[in-house]
């Protein structure tokens, strides 16, 4: 099967929203470097089993989305550890980085709590128009875990009428992150009326009262 294809085993595998801070004197430098990857760390990520990687970055945080197909995820990040030309790659960009971790912490990049997925994958994602946004959360997310719990049925028919897939929600400290991939053709419009929605309007009642989304700036994007 094509890792690209239109189906659902992939939506339903693992999907991972990780965290971790760019030092601000390094942003220009980090672009550029993801721009210009190295193809031996692009080949790596994709024998480590993972497809449709975006990174994006926003106050200073670099925030990751990526599906995991394979059924051995430890082993597979060993392999990509221990990889010469990443860890190459990870002499570069690991200076540039700041762990939200402990310092004794096995990995780098934080793994968030996912608040929500859905959305049927109808297209591959790499033909889909590809977003992220973050949001000042609430100090206690119960209220925020809630009210997506339940939105259900009525939030995935939401996401479904935006002409949205993939659509992954996840908390981390006092932010919230949104993934998503939109796949009709006037996105702002349909952006704007599912956020009016009634199962979004009880999660933005969830929220601090000056929330209001960022957009992130896209870094990264394999397949």
């Amino acid at each position: 099967m094509s890792p690209n294809a239109a189906s659902p085993s992939v939506v339903e595998g693992r999907r991972l929203g990780r965290l971790i801070r760019l030092k601000p004197a390094y942003r220009e430098r980090y672009i550029v470097l993801h721009d210009h990857p190295f193809p031996g760390v692009l080949e790596q990520i994709r024998a480590s089993n993972i497809r449709n990687y975006s990174i994006f970055l926003a106050e200073h945080r670099l925030f990751s989305f990526f599906e995991y197909v394979g059924d051995d995820y430890a082993a597979d990040m060993a392999a990509m550890a221990e990889d010469p030309t990443t860890q190459d790659w990870w002499t570069l960009t690991d200076p540039m980085q700041e762990s939200l971790l402990p310092a004794d912490a096995d990995e780098r990049w934080a793994t968030m709590t996912e608040l929500y997925h859905g959305g049927p994958k109808q297209v591959p994602s790499r033909e889909a128009t590809r977003a992220a946004f973050v949001w000042r959360g609430p100090d206690d997310p119960a209220p925020l875990e809630q009210a997506y719990e339940d939105a259900g049925a009525e939030m995935d028919a939401a996401v479904a009428s935006a002409s949205l897939q993939n659509y992954s929600v996840y908390r981390w400290d006092d932010r919230v992150y949104t993934y998503l991939e939109y796949t009709g053709d006037r996105f702002t419009e349909d952006l704007e009326q599912f956020r009016a929605r009634r199962p979004m309007q009880a999660v933005r009642d969830a929220l601090p009262g000056e929330a209001v989304p960022t957009s992130m700036e896209s870094v990264f994007y394999l397949p």
